[in-house]
Parts: C-alpha cells; structure tokens; sequence
C-alpha cells in the first residue's frame, strides 16, 4: 500500500517586520557596513525598528569617516555619538581623507577619552593603494606628531614612511610595546578644530626646515592636552628665520599686543626641548606646578635672537660676572624662560639635564637658589665657568658671618662633560667643602651619590685624586 503524505498547509508569506529582533539586528549590522549612516535611516522607518537599533551596540561597531564628502566638525559629532551607542562592545574605525591633516582632526574624538574598546584603524585617501588595518589601537598611551610642512602625500602621513613609498602597508606606526601612536601632519591643527585629548604621553618633532612651528601655535595646541604628563618638542636645525614667534615687525606688534597665553599643564612631569630657538617663550608661557624632570637639548645658537616681548623683566640685565660664552644671545633666552618658568610654578624640580644648552652665571645663580628640591644636575658642552661651580660651595648668610647655606641642598648627582673652561681646582675646591658641609649638618638630605666628570680639559688626574678621597663611597668617574 503505497504511502499517502499529508498535504501541508499552505503558508502566507512571512514579512520582514515579523522576523526576530535577533535576525533583524543581524540584517542592520551588515547594512551598517554598506552604508555608514544606515542606522539613522533605520531607525526613522518606526518605533519597533527605532527600539531595536538603539539598543543594539552591534549595530553601531563601525565608524566610518570620510572628510571628501562631509565636514569634519560633523564627522566628529558622529564618531562621538557611535562610541557611546556601541557601549560596551569594541568598535573599528574606517577613516578616508581628502588631506593629511584630516587625519589628526578625526582622529582626535577617539583620542579625547580613554578608549580601551577601540580594536582597529584603517586609512584610505586618494594616493593610498588599498586599506590597511591597524589592530589595538586602544592600548595608545602616547601620540607622537611629526610636523613635516606642505606637500607630501598621504601614504606618508603616518610616522615612519618614506615620501617614495608606493601605499600605506606596513605604515601605520603603533608601537604596541611603547603604546605609541604616530601621525603626521602639514601643521599642528587650531584648537577650534580639535577635541581635547586625553593622552598622558605627547612627542612633537619637525621632519624638516619649513616645518617650523611657531610657540603661539605649540602653546595653542596644549591647551588642548590637559592630561599631559610627559611632553618633547624637537625642532628641526637651529636657524636664523626661526627664532620666536616674530617674523617681521607687523608679526612683532602682534605678538606685544596679543601677549601669549599662559598654559596651565598641571599634570606636567617630564618636559624635553630639543633644537628650538623658541626656548624663552615657551617656557615663559606655562604653569607647570607638577614639574619634576626638565631636559634642555641642543639650544645653544651663536647667532643673535630678536627682541623678546618679556625684554625688561628681573633679571633680563647683563650678566655682571663678564664669563665668557660663545651663545650669549641663547644662553640669555634659555635662563630667563627658566627664571619665568620657576617664578611661576615654583616646581618640585629634581632633574635639570642641560646638553649643548647654557645660561649666563646669573641665571645659574638664580637657578641654584630656588630649586631646593633638585637632585641630579648634569651639563654638556658648556661654556660654564669657575664662577658657576663655586656655587655649589657652602656660603654664609651675610657677609659677616652667620649660618652656612648650600644651594640646591639636595643635589646628589652632578655631571660634568665637556665643560672645557671650568677648572680642576674649582672644582676640587668647591666639591670638597660642600661634602664636609653636607656631613656635618643633618638638615642638608644625603650626600653625593654620583659624580663625573669627562672631557674637562682642565680637570687633570692630580685634581682626580684630590677628590676622590672627598667623597666617600660616591661613585666617581673621570678622565683626564
């Protein structure tokens, strides 16, 4: 007898409307992928729709931004509001420009808060050859910017890649191990342009000579890291058209009416300035209450630097000690950016380390008697004199006698290279009485931990001896 099957029911057709929110989010999700702006639309077409992509993270994962159609304020705001509705799944970041300094503005919504949930980022623009994709993004602790001036493609917009290289593979410069993110720029961008960014960890460099970035617009951008705990600038070489913010008499009186901002950068403990001539400026113009570490690299110049806007201030008078220098102008513009600096933050500063940089023995002076909390002091290639080292001797209150002082009672590291005017005998000299000063009375913190003292001509073996026995269990290290 031959099997006889149920007929089945016929079935009306399903609608879409019908279908589980499971199904449905999965639907919106890949649509969110052809078209960025797709859960807007959807969520518009009506209420059941609307209540499931608002609360469907999924939905929202992937960020795409492209400033060749719409502006960059706009793409800020969207970047902003699809972070918040893809809490608390991790989210990609699709980024296609029109320009290279497109690339910092976008970028810098995701920079404004920390963004552990941040998984990947890729860039495209109209010289890249493909996309690719950088992974981890949001383990970024650091930002390194590379100002390289006008022209220059955008397959070289991200640290690292040669201007010949023919796309962006292998380019994009996250350095898991040091959290680093790099970008490069035409110029840093207007703080109206920018989020604020949260980042601790901030280096600046300029890639080449017409990369030369003004104080005003350095000092603008900061006020837009109010995080920051370690900062580097590294200019480019030290020339004679670059050298503070004025640039011609019109931009002098500019300069004078406008007078820069102060930038208060309370969190600052590390700061690094390498080959800049806008060394006084900078430094007159930031409140870093938090300062520990201050390392000052390549400042010297032997040419003279234009009038300062602050010319007039205490201290702004020739040296009286007549020591001789071979960067007077530089020498004068780093120690009254010091003086400035100390005047208004009076910073906890321990380390002061000063390579081809100098200042007048009056700045030193000044220096030596307000950073009582100084522990390490290290200078080379300096044209220091006798004069600054025996400052670092024991000194009496007024000259009739009275209770003994020592400046910077704390310094317990002292490094001296290259110093080739400084002689052996002050040294010895000065050195020895501040160690028996430090032993005998017990208000003065520690003793000598290190010296040393390499390439100072005039600092001979016998000077070596002399000391050695001075210091006691310091390590010391000479030559001669």
């Amino acid at each position: 007898m031959p099997l006889i099957y149920p007929e089945c029911p016929a079935r009306p057709p399903t609608s879409i409307r019908d279908l589980p929110s499971e199904v449905l989010i999965e639907i919106f999700t890949y649509l969110a992928h052809i078209d960025s702006l797709s859960p807007l639309t959807v969520a518009s077409v009506c209420r059941p729709w609307r209540s499931i992509v608002f609360n469907a993270p999924s939905v929202w994962r992937l960020i795409t931004l492209d400033s060749r159609s719409r502006d960059i304020s706009a793409l800020q705001t969207h970047a902003l509001y699809w972070m918040t509705k893809s809490e608390p799944l991790e989210f990609d970041v699709e980024v296609n420009v029109a320009e290279r300094d497109d690339i910092l503005l976008l970028l810098s919504p995701f920079l404004s808060r920390p963004q552990k949930r941040w998984r990947s980022f890729s860039l495209t623009g109209p010289d890249t050859l493909g996309v690719y994709p950088l992974h981890n993004v949001g383990r970024t602790t650091k930002l390194a910017i590379s100002v390289r001036g006008d022209g220059g493609s955008l397959a070289s917009a991200i640290l690292g890649i040669p201007e010949d290289d023919d796309g962006v593979k292998g380019s994009v410069n996250l350095d898991i191990s040091q959290n680093t993110l790099g970008v490069a720029v035409n110029a840093l961008p207007p703080i109206s342009r920018i989020h604020p960014i949260h980042l601790t960890m901030i280096h600046i460099s300029e890639a080449r000579p017409e990369a030369y970035t003004k104080p005003s617009t350095l000092l603008a951008f900061l006020t837009a890291c109010p995080n920051l705990q370690q900062f580097v600038f590294m200019g480019w070489a030290l020339r004679r058209d670059m050298d503070e913010d004025v640039d011609s008499q019109d931009d002098h009186q500019t300069f004078v009416e406008e007078k820069l901002p102060v930038v208060y950068l309370p969190h600052l403990q590390v700061l690094r300035l390498r080959s800049t001539c806008s060394t006084r400026t900078f430094l007159s113009r930031i409140h870093t209450p938090a300062l520990s570490e201050l390392y000052l690299t390549y400042l010297n110049v032997d040419f003279p630097l234009p009038p300062h806007v602050d010319e007039g201030d205490e201290g702004d008078s020739e040296d009286e000690s007549g020591d001789f220098s071979r960067s007077p102008s530089s020498d004068r513009a780093t120690g009254m950016g010091l003086r400035k600096l100390i005047k208004r933050s009076n910073p906890p500063l321990r380390v002061l380390d000063m390579d081809c940089s100098d200042m007048r023995t009056k700045d030193f002076r000044y220096v030596f008697d307000h950073l009582h909390k100084l522990e390490e002091f290290s200078i080379v290639a300096s044209d220091l004199s006798d004069n600054v080292i025996r400052l670092l001797a024991p000194y009496y209150e007024s000259s009739d006698g009275g209770n003994v002082k020592l400046r910077v009672p704390r310094l317990s590291v002292l490094r001296l290279f290259d110093c080739i005017r400084v002689s052996g005998d002050a040294i010895v000299e000065s050195l020895s009485r501040r160690v028996e000063v430090m032993a005998k009375y017990r208000d003065c913190r520690g003793s000598f931990r290190e010296v040393s003292i390499i390439g100072c001509e005039r600092f001979a073996h016998i000077h070596g001896l002399a000391l050695r026995p001075q210091l006691g269990g310091a390590a010391f290290l000479y030559d001669t």
